[in-house]
């Protein structure tokens, strides 16, 4: 205003230099062709005209607009954005005159604890965010969960809000309806994280739309099937009418369109897999022929273990892989895929096809089975889950186990409940076996493991030899994934412009799909809990001895889950800040940071405390009181038997498998007998493996000892020895065909 009021004293002055300029400006533009108003003729020279008709009204003009728009009222109702932190907002002094609220002096609800909260409210910024980038507009204050402390701050920035004068914030206000729209529907179509945590934000807006959908349905009752599915999503998100909860209640809404047993497919190939009505058949890859070969070798071992298998389409519908695992005479592993069971979501009927298909189709008695392992996951996973413990109840000695074909770390990563955890699980086996299947991907992949660490020679060495083939089987695949998530993301951005047109699309589906900040954040919480377990992964596909082993160090694991557990709001809080700091290096495009707070809050209920519970809760499933007994019957073996101190082995077997044992009576003498054997200072060679003891000379002088042996190398943890049999039509090379038909199978 100063400015403008002395312009217009010294207007001669001004005005002068101004003429000047537009005159040199136009004489410049169109030389010799500079015409001047009529009315000129009337004022002493063109100068004065414009003067008096031009720059004196136009500054009047602004001088006088200037006082109407920021009037000494509009000015104290504006005195409210100094509240916003980034203002770097004061005390307020009792005693001062100019207050940021003295304007509404009548909207404030308690006029003498206002003072108290602003002086609150300014040093909550110096002191607890001084490290931390402070919100810039009135949206990002009202959204900081410190604006809930702190009502009367809260009311104040909602007036200012409303201001004509006050930005609308990049059309937030005007475009509300329509970004809640977008929101919702994303977050109910495509699963999205980030939209469900957003819309959480506007739950307040949300409240009364279940209402209005009821009134829109008795308007128009043939809406009534489309708004009520509406209503549906509102109430599985948690968003609408008497629905609020904890996130941790909160499923993935993307949950129904997720391919079976977790599989990860490139988005443009994502179809919903719909388990089509009507009776089906129960298939077998064999023929009346060769299915009588294979029992006579079933009916030869006695024992078995059963193995349900991911699950498998055929002709468009899902398959349950039925698996056996036995020894035949020869003294060889043997897995056989037996039948194929059409899925169904009835649990009991699943449980008697299957118990149909050993009994009945194959003749197998099930007192004889001795364990039991699935390998599905996701929805199917929960169904085949009730199937095991139907049987277990049923059949007691079909003890549900880990199985050897994948580790443990691999098992609770892919088994978990959080769809981020265990479809990230699943990429991240595809994509590094994509990368490591292929030697000059592999050696692309490497070339940029050293550019990455050129600081660190060593370090990318090490790194470098991690990269093996067997991802099913690894360990720290998600610790060594955030280890080289960078060199991988510099590798598939090359392999999208190189070589074939269906690699290039691989590759910038993988390169999309981790660059993505829910997969490092998942990422992140898997590698940091799985980093707890992972001795006891490794032991378990270990010999004997390391199995054996392995039972001693579950007290200490589960101890360490259940300390995770306690503390997860700083164990969370220190892995959403790796997975923001790694997302920030590869540039991933991410919410503002105002907004991160509430989607940490929203992650660490629906990721982190959950893959916690989940992998204590599969701990505690998969390691019972009889598996563990199971696992210390290992001692049996030489080897295991020689580092051993104390043993109740005796006890274990007689309590375990006394209804097994050929001779009862004997078992503490032959014991006695196969412990002086072994423990004899003359032997040299101790068998360190179940069949390796199998092997060995004078077996059938013990026979109980024989038959344990029999039992432990066919349960489903067992690991596999290198004369291991993958039946006579191998499973895999059947599920890894791109069309698999039912004309392929036999009806069992």
């Amino acid at each position: 205003m100063e400015t403008l009021e002395k312009m217009l004293e010294n207007v001669n002055a001004v005005h002068s230099t101004w003429f000047e300029q537009a005159f040199q400006l136009a004489t410049k533009i169109a030389p010799e062709q500079v015409y001047f108003s009529g009315e000129v003729n009337n004022y002493d020279s063109p100068e004065i005209y414009y003067r008096e008709n031009l720059t004196i009204p136009l500054l009047q003009n602004l001088i006088d607009e200037m006082k109407y728009c920021f009037s000494d009222s509009h000015l104290k109702a504006l005195s409210v954005l100094s509240l916003l932190p980034s203002c770097n907002p004061q005390p307020v002094l009792s005693e001062s005159t100019d207050k940021p609220f003295s304007f509404f002096l009548t909207d404030l609800p308690e006029l003498e604890s206002a003072e108290q909260e602003f002086n609150t409210w300014a040093s909550v910024w110096r002191e607890k965010y001084q490290d931390v980038a402070p919100p810039t507009s009135v949206t990002e204050a009202l959204v900081h969960p410190e604006s809930k402390s702190h009502p009367t701050v809260t009311l104040l920035l909602r007036l200012v809000a409303v201001l004509p004068s006050v930005s609308m914030e990049c059309d937030l206000m005007k475009t509300t309806l329509n970004s809640i729209r977008d929101l919702f529907k994303n977050a109910v179509c495509r699963g999205s994280k980030t939209n469900h945590v957003m819309l959480l934000s506007h739950c307040t807006t949300l409240q009364r739309l279940p209402e209005v959908i009821e009134q829109c349905m008795e308007v128009d009752p043939e809406s009534t099937s489309c708004l009520s599915q509406v209503t549906g999503a509102l109430q599985r998100l948690k968003l609408g009418r008497d629905n609020e909860a904890k996130p941790s209640e909160l499923h993935s809404t993307g949950d129904s369109v997720r391919p079976a047993d977790g599989q990860v497919k490139p988005a443009a190939k994502e179809t919903t897999q719909e388990i089509v009505p009507g009776p089906r058949r129960i298939v077998s890859f064999y023929d009346p022929q060769l299915r009588e070969q294979i029992l006579k070798e079933l009916w030869d071992s006695q024992f078995f273990t059963v193995i349900f298998d991911q699950t498998v389409e055929i002709n468009g519908e899902l398959y349950v892989p039925l698996c056996i695992r036995y020894l035949n005479k020869e003294d060889i592993q043997c897995e056989e895929t037996l039948a194929f069971i059409p899925f169904t979501e009835d649990s009991v009927v699943l449980t008697e096809a299957i118990e149909t298909a050993l009994s009945e189709k194959w003749g197998l008695n099930m007192e004889y089975c001795r364990g039991q392992a699935l390998l599905s996951v996701g929805e199917v996973g929960a169904y085949m889950r009730l199937v095991s413990l139907a049987i277990a109840i049923k059949y007691p000695h079909a003890v549900r186990s880990i199985s050897s074909a994948l580790s443990l770390n691999v098992w609770l990563a892919k088994s978990s409940p959080v769809a981020e955890a265990a479809e990230g699980a699943v990429l991240i086996g595809k994509l590094l076996h994509w990368l490591t299947d292929d030697a000059e991907r592999q050696n692309k992949l490497e070339n940029e493991i050293i550019y990455v660490f050129k600081q660190e020679e060593g370090q990318g060495n090490e790194v470098s030899d991690k990269l093996v083939k067997n991802w099913e089987k690894s360990h720290d695949m998600h610790e060594l994934m955030m280890e080289i998530i960078e060199a991988v993301v510099l590798c598939l951005d090359k392999l999208k412009g190189e070589g074939s047109t269906s690699d290039q699309q691989q590759a910038s589906y993988f390169f999309d799909s981790i660059r993505n900040l829910e997969f490092i954040f998942s990422t992140v919480v898997q590698k940091n809990v799985l980093s707890v377990t992972k001795r006891l992964s490794q032991s378990l596909q270990g010999k004997p001895l390391d199995m054996l082993l392995s039972v001693n160090t579950l007290p200490d694991v589960k101890a360490s889950l259940r300390k995770l557990q306690t503390d997860i709001d700083g164990c969370h809080k220190s892995w959403f800040e790796e997975a923001v700091a790694i997302a920030s290096k590869l540039h991933v495009p991410m919410l503002h940071p105002v907004l991160l707070e509430p989607m940490s809050e929203f992650y660490k209920e629906s990721v982190s405390t959950r893959v916690v519970e989940h992998s204590i809760a599969e701990i505690d499933d998969l390691f019972t009181e009889k598996v563990l007994d199971t696992l210390r019957c290992l001692e049996i073996v030489p080897y295991a038997m020689s580092k051993v101190e104390t043993s109740i082995l005796s006890g274990l077997v007689f309590r375990l498998y006394k209804e097994d044992l050929p001779d009862q009576s004997s078992l503490h003498s032959e014991m006695k007998a196969w412990k002086e054997k072994w423990l004899d200072s003359m032997v040299g060679y101790l068998p360190s493996t179940v069949l390796d003891a199998l092997k060995t000379s004078q077996i059938r002088s013990f026979v109980n000892i024989e038959t344990l042996l029999r039992l432990q190398v066919i349960l489903p943890f067992s690991r596999r020895e290198s004369n291991f049999r993958q039946g006579k039509r191998s499973l895999q090379e059947f599920i890894q065909q791109e069309k698999r038909s039912l004309t392929e199978l036999h009806p069992l």
